[in-house]
């Protein structure tokens, strides 16, 4: 489990399936060429673990790896795929996450055979348990239904080659749950104080006799929520200067007792790029290569005479050791160039923007990412490209915007009816953008029915009226609304709005001045008031 001496090291985390971009990372880091055949000479690769489970293309993932491992040591160099908690799970039988995609890859001619043949024992079971219990047996048909959706075509044969004599679960068992290269520490998830006290040969010999059920894994250590396959406590740190200054002391003391003077690790994602916590002492590689992840990001961590740079498609970057507010807007601007299909670093650089009121600046980022990747930027850019559009007064543009951010909202809300905050939302934003007034009214009437005491439904009820000139009901709702601290402004000034409606001016003036004296520092309605001061009557 220990190597000293490697000229180059290329470590990559979580692949989950994500066959396609795997192969990119290793074609970037020149590791494999166009044939996927071994070219990194003496590199050593390192995988952290998490290759099967909610991609597709596990099993593809792991035979060019397993190739890899053979090509790589005749080349005098070396491959080290880790165990993560994703191959634990599969070892042990835990498939909650194994996509229908994965079963689908080990079906073979005969795998109809094989689970017609293992219903017909599972059903005389079942029949012979229901008769020893005095109960009518289920119907053939019935409880065939029921096996196939539970046992889907390949499931066996998934089975078969996860067990400890098959071709995956041995080779995973021939595995490390962690390694030593050049003095760095290589695991799936963190290491904390508990395991740093067994040390590292001694992790990886229990994880081994755990999944091959040698010993019981009840009171184990790979299914230890704090133990290497599973702890993320230190990847979860803060990036700001006193989250890592408060958390270091105990990462040295970790370090110190591993004998290692950083470590590597995967199993808690980034936000799309490779993280540095605690001044280089603690590296996060699982970047999100599966495409779920606003597409999948390509990137390899490289360390050459203890340099850590980061591959991307577009090139290599130094990564900053120290990592916080002071550099991170830097770092994110390199990768940007280097990795222009990468979202979450796009999407990064246009909420900095954001807060510094570059708006312009923003523009060409978020038409660039709608135009090439409109299924993995957050709908919610759409307002803020809307709102640009709309300062520049190309209003078509900004309509078409804030449509499909009411579209994206809409969803949202259908898919989660309990959230009335939700509906809430998307009622005012139609209401603002007078946009959707009738899906607006929809929406509010139906988390009013479910809530009707809410002071908030019932003032974006009485906008919903305003905007659709029911001045009469507006005032019903406002009427019928207590007066509290929280509310007392808005719905002042409301009433006001709506009694202009009305034309019933001095009504309209006293309650702006309501709305003034409730909250002097808003400008709407003093706005409002002297609107209807200047217009003649």
């Amino acid at each position: 489990y220990e190597w000293n001496g490697v000229e180059r090291i290329v470590a990559i985390g979580d692949i989950h399936g994500a066959y396609d971009n795997l192969v990119q990372v290793l074609q970037n880091a020149e590791l494999i060429d166009a044939k996927l055949r071994w070219i990194g000479g003496e590199a050593h690769l390192v995988q952290n673990g998490d290759i099967p489970d909610r991609g597709p293309h596990s099993r593809k993932s792991m035979d060019l790896l397993m190739e890899l491992e053979e090509q790589a040591e005749d080349d005098g160099g070396r491959v080290h795929v880790l165990i993560g908690n994703h191959e634990a799970m599969n070892i042990v039988g835990i498939l909650d996450l194994v996509s229908p995609e994965e079963y689908e890859a080990f079906v073979d001619r005969d795998s109809r055979k094989r689970r017609d043949r293992l219903f017909e024992r599972y059903y005389e079971q079942r029949r012979r348990e229901t008769k020893e219990r005095g109960e009518d047996a289920p119907k053939k048909n019935d409880a065939r239904r029921e096996f196939d959706a539970d046992y889907p075509l390949g499931f066996i044969e998934h089975r078969l080659a996860f067990g400890s004599d098959g071709k995956y679960g041995k080779w995973i068992l021939g595995h490390n749950a962690s390694i030593k290269i050049n003095g760095i520490l290589f695991s799936h998830g963190d290491w904390g104080e508990k395991f740093s006290e067994l040390g590292i040969e001694e992790v990886n010999r229990r994880v081994r006799q755990e999944l091959s059920g040698e010993v019981p894994l009840q009171e184990g250590v790979a299914f230890d929520p704090v133990s290497p396959l599973q702890y993320r406590g230190l990847a979860q740190t803060e990036l700001t200067q006193s989250a890592q200054a408060s958390a270091e002391p105990l990462v040295n003391g970790i370090l110190q007792k591993l004998g290692v003077k950083r470590m590597i690790v995967g199993h808690t994602i980034t936000s799309g790029v490779i993280e540095s916590r605690f001044g280089g002492k603690h590296i996060s590689i699982d970047v999100g290569m599966l495409e779920v992840y606003r597409g999948g990001n390509r990137i390899a961590l490289e360390i050459v005479n203890d340099e850590l740079r980061a591959i991307h498609d577009g090139g290599t970057i130094r990564i900053p050791e120290t990592m916080d507010a002071t550099n991170i807007e830097a770092y994110l601007a390199e990768i940007a160039a280097v990795d222009p299909t990468n979202v979450e670093v796009q999407l990064k650089r246009v909420d900095a923007l954001r807060e510094q009121g570059a708006t312009e600046q923003m523009l060409p980022i978020l038409e660039t990412l709608f135009d090439r990747h409109p299924t993995h930027v957050p709908f919610s850019y759409r307002d803020a490209l809307g709102s640009i559009y709309q300062e520049r007064g190309d209003n078509a543009r900004a309509r078409d915007q804030f449509e499909a951010y009411i579209e994206g909202l809409s969803v949202l809300v259908s898919s989660n009816p309990s959230n009335l905050n939700l509906a809430n939302l998307l009622a005012r934003f139609c209401v603002d953008k007078g946009l959707e007034l009738e899906l607006a009214d929809k929406v509010i009437t139906g988390a009013l029915e479910k809530m009707p005491d809410n002071y908030s439904f019932r003032i974006t009820k009485a906008r919903v009226g305003l905007a659709n000139q029911k001045y009469s009901q507006a005032l019903e709702i406002l009427a019928a609304t207590p007066e509290t601290p929280q509310f007392l402004y808005e719905r002042h000034y409301l009433r006001g709005l709506a009694y202009v409606g009305l034309h019933e001016t001095d009504k309209a003036a006293l309650a702006f001045q309501l709305a003034i004296d409730a909250s002097p520092d808003q400008e709407e309605a003093r706005e409002a008031l002297s609107r209807l001061v200047a217009t003649p009557r």
